[in-house]
């Protein structure tokens, strides 16, 4: 019996897996393939040769497609040569696509050749399902035929309300890399059959602006990422808080708040901690003077280590006691919050940060998430746990237990999996 074909739609090279929202691609490619499902990927850009190493490790074909590579056909290059020569007109006009300065927004994502070459891919693999992975990416369905759409089933990851992410950027004042209403983004929920999001709070926001499409829950796994069960408590000299994050604002925004305002006075509290930062952060704080926006740019460095990017997580996760997150602001499920349970580490966040995760009330002093609304409640949880081992041990081994439960496969994708031909699932 032949295998059922997947498609993902995207413009994001998540086989890097760099970014919390790479590594959620990722899991559902492992996810997938684990339950018997063919993997293809279109990819409107061009690969690197460390990019095509990473991708022979994987288990799925990504075809690339750029502008140069236009379709098959004396007639559909034809068609494909203006219909670029009109975009790049406009783009030159100032009529059609993005600027040099401020934020994108759908209509620069939306490149003729590329709706051409993925109606082309659909006809030749002719998969059951197509994932498209964020708003941005739906345009490709215009080039369907009307025959093609009605035999697939369309998904869309979400990942964020980008709308409702790109508000609170502006917010807190700055700018978010996409500029799209709430109007927009549910014009492009409309298009599709299913619509995914990431956490139970986005679903219900997706189904006040969308009623009459199918959205379910899907939130992220790290059974594939490191499947092992087994528990060890970290024997370390020191006690090492870790923060890991990629070259965001959000992230930039939390981090530079914590080592300025957090970090001395947990240092007053217990001078031998340790904090391990972890990530591309690591590449601003090394040249903090030359990210743009209202930051500090002067913060003490004192017991930190910069580890930079990191290969494997576990590597990372070992070294520490506990994660903090103090986020200020942004969308989504933090997946640095899920790992953090997963490999057994207490975590220190913000409201911002909660979302998704499991809460305890404000008399429960066995919290594996503890919930901060100041600064000074962030010094204080990371000074209570710096100060009692044994407390520190239980909570690391229930985080653990709440990781591998919340976090795996079974919990994660249960209505993804209810949503798909029962007949494709073992």
């Amino acid at each position: 019996m032949k295998s059922p074909i997947l498609l993902i739609a995207t413009d994001e090279p998540f086989w890097r897996k760099s970014t919390g929202a790479w590594q959620r691609i990722s899991a559902l490619c492992n996810f997938f393939h684990a339950n018997g499902i063919s993997i293809h990927v279109f990819y409107p850009g061009q690969l690197t040769e460390t990019d095509e190493q990473s991708i022979k490790r994987e288990a799925y074909t990504v075809h690339a497609r750029y502008s140069d590579t236009p379709p098959r056909g004396i007639l559909r290059r034809a068609a494909w040569h203006a219909a670029g020569t009109v975009h790049m007109l406009k783009s030159w006009l100032g009529t059609g696509s993005s600027s040099d300065s401020g934020p994108l927004t759908l209509k620069d994502f939306r490149w003729p050749w590329a709706s051409r070459q993925f109606a082309d891919l659909v006809a030749d693999i002719e998969p059951q399902f197509v994932l498209v992975e964020y708003v941005k990416m739906t345009y490709l369905l215009n080039g369907l035929k009307s025959n093609q759409r009605d035999d697939i089933c369309v998904m869309l990851d979400t990942h964020d309300l980008l709308h409702s992410r790109a508000r609170q950027f502006a917010d807190n004042g700055f700018e978010h890399w996409l500029e799209i209403s709430s109007e927009e983004e549910a014009a492009e929920f409309r298009r599709c059959d299913i619509v995914i999001a990431i956490q139970e709070d986005e679903a219900a926001a997706i189904r006040k602006m969308t009623p009459e499409v199918r959205t379910i829950v899907a939130g992220h796994s790290l059974e594939s990422m490191n499947p092992s069960n087994s528990f060890e408590t970290r024997p370390g000299e020191k006690f090492t808080v870790g923060y890991f994050g990629s070259t965001n604002f959000s992230n930039w925004s939390a981090l530079t708040n914590f080592l300025a305002s957090v970090w001395p006075e947990v240092l007053q509290r217990q001078p031998d901690a340790q904090l391990l930062v972890a990530g591309n952060i690591c590449n601003w704080l090394k040249t903090p003077s030359e990210i743009p926006g209202d930051f500090p740019k002067e913060f003490p460095l004192q017991n930190v280590k910069l580890a930079g990017f990191v290969g494997d997580p576990v590597d990372f996760y070992n070294q520490v006691d506990v994660i903090v997150n103090p986020v200020q602001f942004g969308t989504g499920k933090k997946i640095k919050n899920c790992e953090a349970l997963w490999y057994g580490k207490p975590l220190v966040t913000t409201p911002a940060g909660s979302a998704g995760m499991p809460i305890s009330t404000p008399e429960d002093q066995m919290s594996i998430v503890q919930v901060c609304e100041s600064d000074r409640q962030i010094v204080n949880a990371i000074d209570e746990l710096a100060g009692s081992p044994r407390l520190l041990d239980e909570l690391k081994r229930r985080a653990f237990e709440t990781g591998r439960s919340l976090f795996s496969d079974q919990h994660a994708y249960r209505e993804l999996k209810a949503v798909i031909k029962p007949s494709v699932f073992s």
